[in-house]
């Protein structure tokens, strides 16, 4: 049993497991939860392999995909590889621009992989420091 985190949030007509079809394990190495009533259509091999061959727009919007979810993952497994919670705060501070719109601290926490408690103790730590400035639901990094 590990630690439970989102890596990954899914917006409608969106993809999840595709990598999984061409994959020599196809196996998914989690749990995909729904928030809402959810629709789900599978495709099989076969009719991607011939959608990817024969629909251009879909190929490229299909790479695209595989490309931004590559992205997002690489950039989650960087921040994982914090081990202190300030490195990993300041790292994804610093990668979103010294600035990071929030909707609460509780999601800020789920994206960083930290408790909730450590997150606002850290970034009370951090204002206290004169580090970073935080207005409502905004945190910048102090110049």
């Amino acid at each position: 049993q590990g630690i439970e985190m989102i890596y990954n949030t899914i917006l409608p007509y969106h993809l999840f497991g595709n990598n999984l079809i061409f994959s020599s394990s196809s196996i998914y190495k989690g749990n995909v939860i729904s928030k809402t009533t959810s629709t789900i259509v599978l495709i099989n091999k076969e009719i991607l392999i011939s959608l990817l061959q024969n629909n251009q727009s879909f190929l490229l919007e299909y790479l695209k995909e595989q490309s931004d979810f590559g992205k997002t993952l690489s950039n989650k497994i960087k921040i994982l590889s914090f081990y202190h919670a300030r490195d990993r705060f300041l790292y994804y501070l610093s990668s979103h621009d010294n600035h990071i719109k929030y909707i609460s601290i509780s999601s800020l926490a789920s994206e960083l992989a930290l408790s909730r408690e450590a997150l606002s103790r850290l970034i009370s730590e951090l204002i206290k420091e004169k580090i970073i400035t935080k207005k409502k639901n905004e945190i910048y990094l102090n110049s």
